[in-house]
C-alpha cells in the first residue's frame, strides 16, 4: 500500500515498504484490522504504531487527522 502525500502516516515519517505490526501494541493480522483500529481514533489522537522497515523494528507516534471523503 501506499502513503499519501501531505496524509497523517507520512508526516509522522511512514514510508512505502512499511510494514505494519501493531497499532496501539495490539498486533495486526490484516490491512482491514489496521484500518479498524485506526479508524476508532478521534481526530487529533496519538496512536503507537510499531513497524517493520529494512528489517528494523521501530515505533512510531501518529497523530490521527481527519479521514478524506474520497481518496484521489
Amino acid at each position: 500500500h501506499q502513503v499519501l502525500e501531505n496524509s497523517p502516516a507520512a508526516q509522522a515519517g511512514l514510508q512505502f515498504g512499511d510494514q505494519l505490526l501493531a497499532v496501539a501494541g495490539e498486533p495486526v493480522k490484516s490491512v482491514e484490522e489496521a484500518i479498524f483500529w485506526i479508524g476508532n481514533k478521534s481526530p487529533g489522537s496519538v496512536i503507537a504504531l510499531t513497524i517493520l522497515r529494512d528489517g528494523e523494528q521501530m515505533a512510531i507516534d501518529v497523530t490521527i487527522g481527519d479521514r478524506p471523503e474520497t481518496l484521489e
